[in-house]
């Protein structure tokens, strides 16, 4: 038979096995943590040049690589598990590599606040100007009745979209 009935197969320690989990999670881990830090450089990048378009395209991928991120640390198991199955060199490119996304996110979360409060500035002074140059010119009748409001430039409407 070409079926490995499970006599024949050589039972592995269970150690050795959580050892090899771990080493395969670990770099998987690095593979996230790496990718994170290329994307946040590159929308740091997009944000200097204020180029909202790539911004949103990075947008996506920022949150999936997140979310594997994520569940790859807590998939990793408990730190004594971590620590007892990984060598210092690898604890110790963990650490610079998790010291370089920390700072990669400061940054990237100070300046996506400061773009989207300069877009709310902006906003506030057309929405402001806007309101102080329409006037509400509709009177209303002792019946119900309103006179209606002749078409033209001053009588324009103006949409604002409060999710900038």
């Amino acid at each position: 038979m070409n079926a490995i009935t499970p006599e024949l197969t050589p039972a592995l320690d269970l150690t050795q096995t959580l050892a090899q989990e771990i080493a395969k999670t670990f770099a998987d881990l690095i593979w996230v943590c790496q990718s994170l830090c290329e994307l946040l450089e590159i929308e740091n990048d997009a944000l200097i040049r204020h180029d909202a378009k790539t911004v949103r395209e990075l947008t996506e991928n920022k949150s999936a690589l997140g979310r594997l991120y994520a569940k790859t640390l807590a998939s990793l198991g408990s730190d004594s598990d971590i620590k007892a199955n990984l060598n210092k060199d690898d604890l110790v490119t963990l650490l610079n590599l998790g010291q370089r996304l920390n700072q990669l996110m400061d940054k990237n979360a100070l300046m996506l606040k400061a773009e989207i409060e300069a877009r709310k500035r902006v906003m506030d002074v057309f929405v402001t100007a806007a309101r102080d140059q329409n006037q509400n010119t509709i009177s209303y009748s002792k019946k119900g009745h309103f006179d209606a409001l002749p078409i033209s430039r001053e009588h324009a409407a103006l949409a604002f979209n409060s999710t900038l």
